[in-house]
């Protein structure tokens, strides 16, 4: 699974180089956000105010993730 993330997130290339079809799967990586942020950092040089709708999903994937992982965890312990 790893290998996949690390290839749909545009580590390696730009998102936009990858097929169209499979681009959706994208976006819903949270790796993808984080490589986006650092990648406007970097290489266009943005601020804060530019980046920060990319920051803000970061949080919200893991306030998706911490409440899917509680609610199996209370589904198991029953």
């Amino acid at each position: 699974m790893l290998p996949l993330i690390v290839l749909l997130a545009g580590i390696f290339w730009p998102v936009e180089a990858i097929p169209q079809w499979i681009r959706p799967l994208s976006y819903l990586m949270p790796a993808y956000y984080s490589v986006d942020a650092l990648r406007s950092i970097f290489i266009r040089v943005w601020g804060f105010e530019m980046i920060y709708p990319t920051i803000i999903m970061m949080p919200v994937f893991s306030l998706v993730f911490i409440t899917g992982a509680t609610l199996s965890l209370k589904k198991n312990r029953r």
